[in-house]
């Protein structure tokens, strides 16, 4: 399957645009120059009205499919399918909504699922990018599909990434971001447990003269070891425990968070 976009999903920012209602209503949003095979290529349900046609697509008509974050924004709950729409920016025109698309990311996935997005249909003057799905290994195909561009259309291709690496570099902060706390966190627990046991070492040390007195009275070493251990790591594990329900709490919060933004 192939398909023509003038944005790359999960590539940076998106170009916006104002689109108002009928009603006066206006908010920002971003557009994206799309061919009718972009939302199945990706999955993008058409949640209601229809795709856009080729004839749409070949004569650029003035028509437009925005996403349900932005229907909802825009209309207030009202279907939109059918209104007419007043683009403010680039290109300035009145376009028709012909349908309602499924929200996803477009820019960025630290930013989540668009909050607004439209839809134009990719005309043959319109300039973006190609995406292509294939079968088979991913990076297998991406070599040999820059091959035989290369052959076809020397020096037409720029580059060739696939949706994975973007979103790999979507996640790249994230993921260094946490590298950094693990080994911050690290350092922190091992001196925290330098200094625990500096602590047991010195009160056992204060405590010299009771231990020789329970040895004598006929308290075994393993006795004494263990009240020394219960007395000593009963405030660590407080501390464990707490620090556990904590971060099993917070892991949570930020799995609902990457779940929000389509991740």
């Amino acid at each position: 399957a192939v398909a023509a976009a003038s944005s790359i999903p999960l590539n940076g920012a998106v170009p916006s645009i104002t689109m108002s209602a009928q009603d006066g209503a206006t908010i920002s949003a971003a557009y994206n120059y799309v061919s009718p095979t972009y939302f199945d290529l990706l999955s993008i349900p058409i949640l209601r009205g229809r795709n856009f046609t080729p004839e749409e697509t070949i004569s650029e008509a003035p028509v437009a499919i925005v996403t349900a974050a932005a229907a909802y924004r825009l209309f207030k709950g009202e279907n939109p399918v059918g209104q007419m729409m007043h683009l403010a920016g680039k290109q300035v025109r009145d376009v028709r909504i012909i349908g309602v698309a499924g929200d996803i990311v477009t820019c960025c996935v630290a930013y989540g699922k668009d909050p607004a997005l439209v839809y134009l249909p990719a005309g043959s003057s319109t300039k973006g990018a190609f995406l292509a799905r294939v079968r088979g290994d991913v990076e297998v195909e991406r070599r040999a599909l820059d091959t035989r561009l290369a052959q076809i259309v020397p020096g037409g291709i720029s580059d060739i990434h696939s949706l994975d690496q973007h979103r790999a570099a979507g996640l790249y902060p994230f993921r260094a971001a946490s590298l950094i706390g693990l080994a911050v966190g690290g350092l922190a627990l091992l001196l925290t447990v330098s200094g625990v046991y500096g602590t047991v070492s010195y009160l056992v040390s204060q405590r010299t003269k009771e231990i020789g007195v329970r040895v004598a009275l006929g308290a075994s070493p393993g006795a004494v070891t263990a009240l020394i251990l219960n007395q000593s790591l009963r405030i660590p594990a407080v501390g464990v425990g707490a620090g556990a329900v904590l971060a099993a709490g917070l892991a949570r919060l930020l799995a609902s968070k990457m779940g929000f933004m389509g991740i």
